[in-house]
Parts: C-alpha cells; sequence; structure tokens
C-alpha cells in the first residue's frame, strides 16, 4: 500500500489446508495490484508452518483511498 494510502478491509475469504502445530509466517505478495488507483483490491495471503508447508490461504477485500 502506498504511503499516501489508507485501508480498510472489507471481507476474507480462508481454506484451512492442514492443521499447524507450530509458530507460522505469513507473507503476501501484491505486486500485480494496481496500488495507483482507489477502490477495492483482492489481496491474496498464504500462511506456512516452521517446516515450510503451506497450511492456509485468504483473499482480503480492501477498500483502498489514496491522498
Amino acid at each position: 500500500i502506498p504511503s499516501n494510502g489508507k485501508w480498510i478491509p472489507q471481507a476474507m475469504s480462508v481454506k484451512y489446508l492442514a492443521k499447524a502445530k507450530t509458530a507460522l509466517r505469513a507473507v503476501s505478495n501484491g505486486q500485480e495490484i494496481d496500488w495507483d488507483t482507489t477502490g477495492e483490491k483482492t489481496v491474496p495471503v498464504e500462511v506456512f508452518d516452521e517446516d515450510g508447508q503451506l497450511v492456509f490461504t485468504a483473499e482480503i477485500t480492501m477498500n483502498v483511498k489514496l491522498s
């Protein structure tokens, strides 16, 4: 999100893929998102356990406003 941007989460869809038994690490890559415009953006998130197994995915829809 650009430094002049504000965002409000609107929705989230999740998929639980495996039971997590360790600490977790969340990763989100927004390179494919057009951050130069305002409006709804859907941001992908992946959550991995300490063994590198993908245990959870999500798509977070947010409303982005630029000042």
